[in-house]
């Protein structure tokens, strides 16, 4: 009788949790559907296919054409935007998964937030991504992800390009002093101060260039923060508190509408 000597799979990627979404759909760049600031606690591939868009990353600015690639670490502010109206066409793969997991390799090294491909490539990456949404079972779901994660994985240093949109310098600059400072700024009234501008021209720079008012922009790196935080087990009053929010009420309030579940939850079901 033959007995067959068996051999480990090559990688143990551990739990791995994942969703995709395909829109092709209209918008304008005033949509009121739209959510302005996205937020995720895993990470994020938007894979482009149609729509007169840009993307707004860690305050870096990135031109996105068919078949690009902007890749989200968890909790990475980032803003899609309009530069007219238009059919936006898009997969979307979110995933969530143990940061030692071998699926996450593409971010050991040489990470950045945009990758461009040849032809070829982009081809096969939108290929797989709709074998995924398609797939009928979880053999075949698993397949088709590891196959677009191992084509992404191969090709992301041969063909990414660094390629970013210059903002006014005093715009970048009220930008990277909100990035770094959104903890201890409790009232937009404060960068006016700080800038010395009115608020009516900074409304009118942010609606510009980012689609959204200074106080969302400025919300948005706080509930970013704040759930960082909570996932790491920090108590609910002290993330408030962390993240730069005055009024506990208030935070759960923002949080609730975000994320569509209480900071008491979220830390529940993260630890």
């Amino acid at each position: 009788m033959y007995n067959p000597s068996f051999e480990n799979f090559p990688i143990d990627t551990g739990k791995v949790r994942f969703h995709l979404v395909y829109e092709n759909s209209f918008h304008t760049p005033d949509d009121p559907s739209l959510d302005p600031s996205h937020l995720h606690s895993g990470y994020e591939f938007y894979v482009n296919i149609s729509g007169d868009v840009y993307f707004l990353v860690n305050n870096t600015f990135y031109p996105v054409k068919k078949g690009d690639i902007i890749v989200t670490k968890p909790n990475d502010v980032h803003i899609c935007i309009y530069n007219s109206p238009c059919i936006h066409e898009h997969y979307c793969l979110w995933i969530d998964c143990d940061e030692k997991s071998p699926i996450l390799d593409f971010t050991r090294e040489n990470f950045t937030n945009k990758y461009s491909f040849s032809e070829k490539t982009k081809v096969k990456l939108l290929e797989q991504l709709e074998g995924l949404r398609t797939s009928k079972n979880k053999i075949e779901k698993s397949a088709n992800l590891l196959a677009f994660l191992s084509l992404f994985l191969s090709e992301k240093n041969l063909n990414s390009q660094s390629e970013e949109i210059s903002l006014p310098t005093e715009i970048q600059k009220i930008l990277d002093y909100i990035d770094t400072n959104f903890m201890h700024i409790h009232n937009v009234s404060e960068i006016n101060n700080k800038f010395f501008i009115s608020s009516a021209t900074l409304n009118r720079w942010f609606k510009k260039y980012i689609q959204l008012s200074p106080r969302e922009f400025l919300e948005a790196k706080k509930l970013a923060y704040a759930q960082k935080l909570l996932s790491e087990g920090l108590p609910v009053n002290s993330v408030c508190i962390k993240s730069g929010f005055s009024d506990c009420s208030y935070f759960i309030s923002v949080f609730k509408k975000k994320f569509g579940e209480t900071p008491h939850k979220y830390y529940k079901k993260n630890n």
